[in-house]
C-alpha cells in the first residue's frame, strides 16, 4: 500500500526483487515520485482512493496475487532473508508464517537506534484465502485461528520497519489513527 512513499519505496522493493515473482502495489494517488519508482519493479500498480480501511486495501492486493505464496510488506519496511529461505519455503508443509518485524527508530533524547521485535503474520499460502480483518491495526491472526490453520514462526527472514521520529510525522499518524 502506498501514498507518497518515494523516500521508502525503492529500498522496500529492492529488498524483495530477487525473490518475488510478482509485486503488487495499491497506490492512493501519490503526488510524489512513488509510482514512477515502483514502475521500475512492477506493472501491477492499481489505484484506489483511501477509504480509511487497511484491511480492505490489503485484501484488494491479495485478490490480485497469482503466486503460491504471499508476502505482505509495507513501503517503509525492508525484507531480509537467509540464503536457504526459498528452498525451505518450497518444501514446508506450513501454510502460514509469523515474521519477526524489527521496529527500528531512534530515541529523541540520545539518538540511539532501537530495534524492538514484534511478531506479525505476513507470509502465507494464497490457497488459504486469507483475509485481513479490522480497519485499523489490521491482522490475520483471527482468520487463521477461526479456520484452524496453524501458524509457525519463520526463522529464515525478518522485516525491518523504519519508523520516522519526526514529531510532526508521528503526531499526524497518531491523529489519523485516532480518527479511524
Amino acid at each position: 500500500l502506498t501514498k507518497n512513499e518515494a523516500s521508502n519505496i525503492k529500498s522496500c522493493l529492492d529488498s524483495v526483487k530477487d525473490i518475488a515473482d510478482e509485486v503488487i502495489i495499491l497506490d492512493s494517488f501519490s503526488t510524489d515520485e512513488t509510482v514512477a519508482i515502483a514502475k521500475n519493479y512492477t506493472s501491477k500498480i492499481y489505484f484506489k482512493e483511501w477509504i480509511d480501511d487497511f484491511s480492505f486495501s490489503r485484501n484488494f492486493t491479495i485478490s490480485k496475487a497469482t503466486g503460491a505464496w504471499i508476502l505482505i510488506i509495507d513501503a517503509d519496511e525492508t525484507f531480509s532473508y537467509q540464503s536457504n529461505f526459498l528452498d525451505r519455503l518450497k518444501t514446508t508443509q506450513t501454510k502460514a508464517f509469523s515474521l519477526v518485524r524489527k521496529e527500528i527508530y531512534r530515541q529523541q533524547h540520545d539518538s540511539k537506534q532501537v530495534k524492538y521485535p514484534v511478531s506479525i503474520i505476513r507470509l502465507f499460502k494464497r490457497e488459504t484465502n486469507a483475509r485481513f480483518q479490522y480497519a485499523i491495526h489490521e491482522r490475520l491472526d483471527d482468520f487463521f485461528v477461526n479456520k484452524g490453520i496453524p501458524v509457525s514462526i519463520q526463522q529464515d527472514c525478518f522485516l525491518a520497519h523504519h519508523i520516522s521520529t519526526q514529531p510532526t510525522h508521528v503526531l499526524a499518524k497518531q491523529e489519523k489513527y485516532l480518527k479511524l
